[in-house]
């Protein structure tokens, strides 16, 4: 990160895996800003942490994608990302959508 002025320190550029335990995100009691995930195998950041980058991006590519995609569709609350003053993009394939052909 580069020097900013107290109180505004924040992640540029956050890129996340399109999986559902990425998306979600650490609930983390103790307010801190990174966590185990909810199988111990793994560190990740909180949510939020998260909250706090200015550009968040999840990309979920491939047929793989599709059944998660349509999860996060259907129930907003698994999306573990909400930026404050920051914007969340998804980044997505045809194939993600259900398209067979990438023409």
């Amino acid at each position: 990160m580069s020097q900013r002025e107290p109180g505004h320190d924040r992640l540029d550029c956050l890129l996340i895996p399109g999986t559902p335990e990425s998306v979600g995100g650490v609930v983390d009691p103790m307010d801190r800003l990174v966590g185990p995930t909810d199988n111990g195998e793994a560190i990740t950041l909180s949510r939020r942490a998260r909250r706090g980058g200015r550009l968040v991006m999840i990309v979920a590519p491939g047929p793989d994608s599709r059944d998660d995609l349509s999860r996060f569709a259907a129930d907003h609350g698994r999306v573990g990302v909400r930026p404050l003053g920051g914007q969340l993009r998804w980044y997505i394939d045809r194939l993600a959508c259900g398209h067979q052909n990438l023409e």
